[in-house]
């Protein structure tokens, strides 16, 4: 079981492109840092890239989206 660490950082939208292909595999996304007035998403997001993935394409690029939410603090 090959395991491969790499810290990536969103933009100001919050999004992720990542300089290089992802092959199919099983994937996880864990949050270091949470977004001020937000709290902290304490679980990682697992995810699975195969034959049957949903993907799109920007400018040639296939794009895979995986959602990763953030709740607001209240009060």
């Amino acid at each position: 079981n090959l395991e491969k660490q790499q810290l990536f950082f969103t933009d100001s939208k919050g999004e992720i492109l990542l300089p290089f292909q992802v092959g199919y595999g099983e994937y996880s996304l864990e949050q270091i840092t949470t977004p001020k007035n937000y709290l902290e998403n304490e679980k990682a997001k697992d995810f699975t890239i195969n034959e049957n993935t949903t993907y799109s394409y920007i400018n040639d690029k296939v794009v895979v989206n995986v959602d990763f939410y953030n709740q607001p603090i209240i009060g």
